[in-house]
């Protein structure tokens, strides 16, 4: 089974998020654009122009490589706006706890499991839409990827293990363990980034 980490969380994307690259890339383009319909028509007449073209063709085929960014934030905020549409809920909810770093898949699959509870006990069709939309975008920030759920690490904790909460609990539990993944996470963003403008 392949264990979580952190990184597996950035290969989801939020819709917020998407704009903003496809706005980025949308920049870039018309730089190029510009760039080259003022080059090439002065310049394609000699060797320069031309392996300026060449390279601005290869660099537009590259794959970009862009900074760590933590969406644990946005997931923060989702997990909030889930917490304050339903706080007037009654589920009881499994409530996992992370007792080792080997279990952190486990326990956020058992977390993500419970949330579809709440979206299934939601009452009016409008709230139910709206909390499934804001679970939605959790799963996708979190970025589990589909695997056996069935094989739990030694030491770990299957969801039904865990004690049965109210929501209030549930959603402070999760919130925290999120808090927890968000200042990690930024952390190491900082040291990375000290340590690359050292070098």
């Amino acid at each position: 089974m392949m264990t979580w980490s952190l990184e597996m969380q950035y290969q989801g994307f939020s819709k917020k998020h998407q704009k903003k690259k496809h706005l980025n890339r949308i920049c870039v383009q018309a730089t190029l654009y510009l760039a080259l319909n003022y080059l090439a028509v002065s310049s394609l007449n000699n060797e320069t122009g031309i392996y300026f073209f060449i390279l601005c063709c290869i660099n537009a085929c590259l794959p970009r490589t862009e900074a760590i960014t933590s969406y644990w934030d946005v997931i923060y905020d989702d997990l909030k706006e889930i917490e304050r549409l339903n706080k007037d809920s009654d589920a009881k909810l499994y409530t996992a706890t992370l007792s080792d770093d080997s279990c952190t898949e486990l326990v956020l699959r058992c977390f993500l499991d419970e949330l579809n509870i709440i979206v299934y006990e939601c009452g009016n069709q409008t709230k139910k839409e709206i909390t499934e939309s804001h679970v939605s975008h959790v799963k996708i920030n979190i970025g589990l990827n589909d695997s056996d759920n069935n094989s739990v690490p030694e030491g770990c904790k299957q969801c039904e293990q865990f004690q049965e909460e109210d929501f209030a609990t549930f959603m402070e539990s999760f919130i925290k363990l999120v808090s927890k993944f968000f200042s990690e996470s930024k952390g190491r963003t900082s040291a990375h980034t000290r340590s690359g403008s050292r070098s």
